[in-house]
């Protein structure tokens, strides 16, 4: 505003200084309104007025080159890059079921409707800046098994303010619309039809809407796909679904609230934006979003990038700096001789090469036909250059003087180069084509070609091998015992042949004879022989045996040495042709003849094993049923005459000849003895008592036994009667002894309890008590059939002596006691039961 006498003061809507004057200059890069105040200084009114500044983006870029040092006739590529192409909002991993909501892409219901809330400051976080959205994206974890296919899909979008969704807002601007919107598995982008806006600083209202009305589809909906979502501190989402419902999208019905947001890529929209290259080199296609120059001229390429729908514009660049190539020279094609090398290099300075054979080093080695190339790199700048040359090899003249020549002594040999225009030259400098010699030498030829001046050379080697050195000796006399005589060859690379077709180095022989021996050198072929007369005298044949070992009960043994002119010398040195021992050792016997001198010996090892020593005994008589004969103990083999193979033979016939032969199981010598033996079996004896108790005031038993005529022995007896009062009170044992004819001896006991029956009269049986066993050996069982209350056991001895006392609480029928009289001696006993100031008397008898 210019008008003259006005005030003018200017105040941004929000967050700016106020200014004066007549304009203003904003240079802010988000939307914003300004409100003025013009005031009249004559009259003092004044009036305000808005004005709203809208501020486009502009494209931000970053132009993008393959590389921007680059070689000389290099093509580049130019792209730009635009920032933030695409931007993730929260990315968190809570998953709806097949039947939760929030789900935009869910259809468990025929329709939904949701309105999502992102803050300014989430969009801003993730790298978004104000400018045109063309798409977003979501994140499909599972489709299910829902119908995968949404109709009269709608997608709106809104710039706002609100920061909590709490009611469905109106006033949605529409980014896309499919009648049937299918799904896909993964990140699932929706691309918009009419891109959005957003301004840099407002919130966005992101609302989607599908309507499968069964009405006009035949379709069941059970299932919604599986979403990722993150949570957020705020109500992010309002949601309604509904089945049936054909106004659901239009209409703004009563949602539902979460703060489950499903994870968002806003995508930037590109599709308005238009391209302008200039740079040092024509680019291909100027207009487009990306070309591409063939560099020759280092410099700045630029790009300018105009938003078609803002009008604002971008520029940026990138320089290209172009290095010079390598050029390697090889020079014209050419050509060598076989064998000899060309040095190819591929130029000296900062740099790698890459030859035809992928080898590295500067320079190749070529010796062969063929066609080489060299790549050479500059190790600085990377850039590259090549050369390639055709090589060519004329041969050489192709001659041998053949194998190495071995000749023995006296031989010659001629050697002969190739036939042609060649020149010839000999290690003795002749020139000739041939060369004969007889000496050893290392014979060597260089034929040159003379039409293309390529020369080689042969070796040969010509050797004069010596004759084997053949010498077997003079002739030689000799006894058999001394031989075999070995006849020698000379060792070395030989092959050998004697008289008797033998091919050993050596022969050995022990006959008399003419010997002789061919030997040929394996490497040589030469050869030499030589002969010896043999003779040879026998020894005297000594053979005293094997080694021989005899049980001394066997012995002596007599050593013979062979009958002869001969002379005998034994180890004791004695001169007997016989020897004889019975002792264990080595003997020996040296035999000579007296005519040759030739000698023979023998030895033998004796050993002379201990017969076993032993004696039975005297012969024997006893009065038994059985006798044990015992032999001697040791490392012994038994064998018995009546059958036993043990140390000891038990014997139970009436009498007889018993004989045993003991074997040593370590030499296997045997010794053998006998003994009569006479058993005569003992009477059989018996003896019994009319009773076994009785009173000292009882009168004398009568003693019997059987055989009669036997003898009574013990206390209170008397030939055959026992008498209690002489015996006395206890327990007494009585022995019955019988001899019979033979002198033999039968024996038998038994025992007599005397008690002294001081008047305690057993009432057990009437009063249904018993006791159980009786005699027993220390241990008996007390029963009782009646109910007789509480009692007391006692046990006294026949003395009265108490040795045992118990009592029992309500004894009734059936009652059983375990008593224990093991501690206590054999004899006697009372068991006393007191009950109901009654006493029960019994007596037992303790006998092990």
């Amino acid at each position: 505003s210019t008008n003259a006498g006005y005030a003018y003061t200017w105040a941004p809507a929000t967050g700016l200084n106020t200014t004066t004057g007549d304009s203003v200059y904003s240079g802010h890069n988000n939307n914003i309104n300004y409100i003025v105040t013009a005031l009249d200084a004559n009259s003092g009114c004044q009036i305000t007025d808005t004005v709203s500044l809208m501020v486009n983006p502009t494209p931000l870029l970053n132009p993008a080159v393959n590389n921007d040092t680059v070689c000389s006739g290099t093509t580049v590529t130019l792209t730009p890059g635009l920032s933030n192409p695409s931007a993730l909002i929260t990315n968190g991993n809570t998953l709806n079921s097949i039947s939760s909501y929030p789900c935009p892409l869910g259809n468990y219901y025929e329709g939904s409707k949701h309105q999502m809330l992102y803050l300014a400051s989430e969009l801003q976080a993730a790298g978004l800046t104000a400018g045109y959205l063309g798409g977003l994206s979501y994140q499909i974890q599972n489709l299910n098994a829902s119908d995968d296919t949404l109709r009269n899909f709608t997608v709106a979008m809104k710039n706002t303010g609100i920061t909590s969704m709490t009611t469905y807002q109106s006033g949605m601007t529409t980014v896309y619309t499919a009648a049937n919107q299918r799904l896909t598995f993964g990140l699932y982008t929706i691309n918009f039809q009419t891109p959005f806006y957003w301004d840099g600083n407002s919130n966005i209202i992101v609302e989607t809407c599908f309507n499968n009305d069964l009405s006009a589809f035949t379709f069941e909906f059970t299932q919604n796909v599986t979403m990722r979502h993150s949570i957020t501190p705020f109500t992010s989402v309002l949601y309604t679904n509904n089945d049936n419902n054909a106004t659901l999208c239009s209409s703004t019905p009563t949602g539902l609230t979460s703060t489950q947001r499903p994870n968002t890529y806003f995508i930037r929209n590109t599709a308005q934006l238009t391209y302008n290259w200039s740079g040092p080199s024509a680019t291909n296609t100027p207009n487009a979003s990306t070309t591409t120059a063939v560099t020759t001229t280092s410099g700045y390429y630029v790009l300018t990038v105009t938003d078609t729908v803002s009008g604002c514009s971008a520029a940026d660049s990138v320089f290209v700096l172009v290095n010079p190539t390598p050029t390697p020279n090889f020079g014209a094609d050419t050509a060598i001789c076989a064998g000899a090398n060309l040095i190819l290099d591929g130029i000296a300075g900062p740099n790698t090469y890459l030859w035809q054979d992928n080898s590295t080093n500067q320079t190749f080695t070529v010796n062969a036909i063929g066609t080489y190339h060299v790549l050479t790199t500059d190790s600085v700048t990377g850039c590259a250059g090549t050369d390639t040359v055709l090589v060519g090899v004329n041969p050489l003249p192709v001659f041998t003087l053949g194998s190495d020549i071995a000749v023995c002594n006296g031989n010659l040999a001629t050697f002969t180069g190739p036939s042609g225009a060649f020149d010839y030259l000999w290690q003795d400098n002749t020139t000739n084509v041939s060369l004969t010699i007889g000496a050893a030498a290392t014979v060597t030829l260089m034929v040159t070609d003379s039409l293309t001046g390529c020369a080689d050379m042969d070796t040969a080697l010509f050797m004069v091998n010596p004759n084997p050195p053949v010498a077997l000796g003079l002739d030689t006399v000799f006894c058999a015992s001394n031989g075999p005589i070995v006849l020698s060859a000379p060792v070395g690379g030989y092959t050998y042949f004697w008289n008797d077709s033998t091919t050993n180095a050596t022969l050995s022989t022990n006959t008399t004879g003419n010997y002789y021996v061919m030997a040929t050198d394996t490497a040589t072929g030469c050869f030499a022989s030589d002969s010896i007369m043999i003779t040879v005298n026998a020894n005297p044949i000594v053979a005293l045996g094997n080694d021989s070992t005899f049980c001394s009960n066997n012995g002596p043994i007599t050593l013979n040495a062979p009958a002869g002119p001969f002379d005998y010398l034994w180890q004791d040195a004695s001169t007997n042709a016989t020897f004889t021992t019975n002792t264990s050792g080595t003997y020996n016997v040296t035999v000579t003849d007296s005519l040759t001198g030739c000698v023979s010996n023998d030895s033998i090892m004796l050993t002379v094993n201990a017969s076993p020593v032993f004696t039975l005994g005297a012969d024997t008589t006893d009065c038994a049923n059985s006798m044990v004969l015992n032999g001697p103990a040791g490392p012994y083999n038994y064998n018995w005459t009546n059958g036993p193979t043990t140390v000891s033979s038990t014997i139970t016939a009436p009498g007889g000849v018993y004989g045993l032969t003991i074997t040593d199981s370590l030499t296997g010598c045997s010794s053998t003895d006998s003994i009569t033996a006479v058993l005569n079996a003992p009477p059989v004896v018996t003896f019994s008592i009319a009773q076994d108790s009785i009173c000292t005031t009882d009168a004398a038993l009568t003693l019997s036994g059987a055989p009669n005529g036997g003898t009574f022995t013990g206390p209170g007896v008397n030939v055959n009667t026992f008498n209690p009062a002489v015996a006395g009170v206890g327990t007494h044992t009585i022995t019955y002894t019988y001899t019979d004819s033979a002198g033999c001896e039968g024996i038998v006991t038994d025992i007599i309890i005397v008690d002294p029956c001081v008047g305690i009269e057993e009432s057990y049986g009437t009063a249904g008590m018993n006791v159980f066993p009786n005699p027993n050996n220390g241990s008996f069982m007390l029963t009782i059939n009646g109910n007789m209350g509480d009692i007391v056991i006692d046990v006294v001895t026949i003395t009265g002596q108490l040795v045992y006392s118990e009592q029992a609480s309500d004894v009734k029928t059936g009652f059983v006691k375990q008593i224990d009289m093991s501690t206590h001696a054999n004899g006697i006993y009372y068991l006393r039961v007191t009950a109901n100031g009654q006493q029960f008397v019994h007596r037992v008898v303790k006998q092990d």
